[in-house]
């Protein structure tokens, strides 16, 4: 009873009585919509995996028996693999909006959160390896490739992670054992994003200005509640009506390992990084400079050299955070979907160069703004550095 009485004791204290901005907008509601949203990745992951077989042979018609014989099957598969495309959406405006609002400032957090992020993507690809159909097999020998550029093991790292020297069932069954274990792992690193984010002072306050707090429970509760209601309802509202929105059609046909298909293209939450990385012709450099798209981000909360922490308090950075950062994040997407031409190419060297460059201009602009703008003085300014470190 007292283990208990403590847990009660910490999950009021995490929700009822946990403090909270009276100003947070609705781009506050997808942290919570992810965490919603990956207890239901768990629960029909579990349910899938009592059919599905890893086996290649067997692999794609135990995913014919659930979505035909099995009842509710289909639904169900639904479910996880729209799961995984909202999980992603939602991750790209919880970040999105951690720039904007300078969500960075607090490492802890945001350290946490990329690695979220970059376990997130490692667990997707490996669910999609599962069906083993044509984009299924090419698209692990691609990923698994990379392997071969880390120096003096890379080769024999590859060999080990195949199972061989070839991707073979021997390598479906290990991604199936990883793919079912990771989101625990991801889960639990979800729980210690949540606990930075309460030892940090909590949520930031939209309009950095001071401002009464309300408790979470039960404003913010019904206020997520109804945000998850719209993004889980749209989700089941696709799979109803569009069941295979969400699925390459040409991933239903047996893979050749023979005969390489001619559009090798991944899932559209990574078309951002392929771009990226079939810009250079090197190798090596292509993979890296993929990767630092991701690192990157960290890089934020030690160049962020403004009086303020959001970017609402410097129009140009605004400016700067739309056209460069968005912006080439989308066209990028676009880019990646498409055939490689030199034209292609060219842009998509462009909008990467565009993309990275935001990263490094930003602090610039904020350095010229605070520099033409007069500075706050005496207690203002004691303000605005209050808000600049905790938010």
């Amino acid at each position: 009873m007292g283990f208990l009485g403590v847990m009660k004791g910490q999950l009021r204290g995490a929700v009822v009585n946990y403090r909270c901005p009276k100003t947070l907008s609705v781009w506050w509601n997808f942290g919570s919509c992810l965490g919603v949203l990956l207890v239901s990745q768990l629960v029909t992951g579990l349910l899938l995996a009592i059919y599905y077989v890893p086996d290649s042979a067997f692999a794609m018609g135990s995913i014919y028996y659930i979505m035909r014989d099995i009842q509710g099957g289909w639904f169900v598969r639904g479910l996880h693999v729209g799961g995984a495309n909202f999980m992603f959406a939602c991750v790209y405006v919880h970040i999105a909006r951690g720039l904007y609002y300078g969500s960075y400032m607090k490492k802890g957090v945001w350290f946490t959160g990329v690695v979220i992020l970059i376990l997130l993507m490692g667990v997707s690809f490996l669910g999609y390896v599962l069906p083993w159909g044509v984009m299924s097999y090419w698209g692990a020998v691609v990923i698994t490739s990379m392997l071969s550029i880390v120096p003096f093991i890379g080769n024999r790292l590859k060999v080990w992670v195949w199972g061989g020297y070839v991707v073979t069932n021997v390598t479906l069954k290990r991604f199936f054992i990883l793919h079912f274990i990771l989101p625990f792992i991801l889960a639990g690193l979800t729980m210690v994003h949540v606990y930075f984010l309460h030892v940090s002072g909590g949520s930031n306050n939209p309009l950095g200005v001071a401002g009464e707090l309300i408790s979470f429970h039960p404003y913010y509760v019904s206020k997520d509640l109804v945000g998850f209601v719209v993004v889980y309802g749209l989700m089941v509202w696709l799979v109803l009506l569009c069941p295979d929105v969400f699925v390459e059609c040409l991933n239903f046909k047996d893979p050749d390992p023979m005969k390489t298909p001619k559009n090798i293209c991944p899932e559209w939450y990574f078309l951002f990084f392929y771009a990226i990385l079939r810009m250079i012709p090197n190798k090596s450099l292509g993979i890296l400079v993929m990767f630092g798209s991701i690192v990157i981000l960290m890089v934020c909360s030690y160049v962020h050299v403004g009086m303020y922490r959001g970017l609402q308090f410097y129009p140009a950075c605004q400016f700067l955070f739309w056209s460069l950062g968005v912006s080439n994040f989308w066209l990028l997407t676009g880019l990646g979907r498409m055939h490689v031409e030199p034209l292609v190419t060219l842009v998509s060297r462009v909008c990467s160069g565009g993309y990275f460059g935001y990263f490094l201009v930003f602090p610039v602009l904020m350095v010229l703004h605070e520099s033409l703008v007069e500075k706050p003085k005496g207690v203002g300014r004691f303000v605005c550095r209050t808000f600049r470190s905790n938010g």
